[in-house]
Parts: structure tokens; sequence; C-alpha cells
């Protein structure tokens, strides 16, 4: 199987519904990940992969108009998400959702090493967050919903013309 190079933006695109599954032992490193398929979709990170966003530091999750849904790792706390390029670099994951279907990030958000990551948030739809997740480097929600479940840790935290919801 090919893997993408670390500064790949990888498109998922109509094909059927289905899995992506992480082959690579560690960490897999792209740039960005852009959903325009009509039908759900699932990155499974196998229980303990990690999907590190950002070929420098900040990388992006984007569902277009119309995506059937994204889900990164297939159950609570499968696998990590990570952003910040190589190891130990601070990074932003940035999550605008265009579409009625959420992005479910089922994998738990982590530290890139020693450095802290920050979550944005942004565009109309939802973003679930329902791993245990330590977001060192703060929340900052700029529209949509943002749902948040399990044990979450932030630095600090900014909302604006958004909806927070805290679950069980």
């Amino acid at each position: 199987a090919n893997s993408p190079a670390s500064n790949s933006n990888v498109r998922i695109i109509d094909g059927g519904a289905g899995n992506v599954t992480l082959n690579a032992a560690g960490a897999t490193t792209i740039n960005s990940l852009l959903a325009t398929n009509s039908a759900a979709t699932t990155i499974d990170l196998g229980g303990s992969r990690t999907l590190r966003l950002g070929s420098v530091a900040n990388g992006g999750v984007l569902l277009a108009p119309g995506s059937g849904g994204l889900a990164i790792g297939t159950a609570v706390n499968d696998g990590y998400l990570t952003a910040g390029g190589t190891n130990n670099g601070a990074g932003e994951l940035i999550f605008i959702n265009n579409s009625a279907n959420a992005v479910n990030v089922n994998a738990a958000i982590v530290s890139n090493g020693s450095a802290a990551v920050a979550v944005t948030v942004g565009g109309q739809g939802t973003v679930n967050l329902l791993g245990t997740n330590v977001i060192g480097g703060g929340l900052f929600v700029n529209g949509g919903t943002v749902n948040l479940s399990n044990t979450n840790y932030f630095n600090g935290a900014t909302f604006s013309n958004a909806t927070i919801n805290f679950g069980p």
C-alpha cells in the first residue's frame, strides 16, 4: 500500500462507504484531509496508530457541504490524533465542518510529543470530540457545534458564535 507524503493534502471522494485504514505503524503525517464524499467514511487508526495533521505545524479537516460525515477512529479512544508536522513540534488541529453530517473524533487528541496542540473549530456543522483528550494549546470555537464527552483537559478555551455541549 502507498503511504502519502507528509505534505500531502488527502481528499476522500465518492466511491462507497467504508473505512480508510492506516497501515503504517506509529505515526502517519499528512497536511490536511478533505471529505467531499456523499457516504460516511471512517479513518481506522487500528487502536494504537497516530494520525498527525500539518506538514509544518497546522493541519486541517474539512467537510464540504453534502459530505456524508467523517469518523476519525472506529471507536472511542481508537488511536491518536495530533498536529505539528514533526515530533515535538507545536501544532494546531483545525476542523471546519460545512456539512449537515458530523465529524466524530473518536481518537484521543494528544500533544505532539512534548509540544502542545491547539484545536480550532469552525463552519456550520457539528464536531464531536469523543475521546480522552489533552488539548494543551487551547480550544477555540469560531462557529458550529462542539460536543464534548469523556475526559477532556483544556489549557484555555475561547468560544464565539458557537454551541458547546458538555456531556457524559
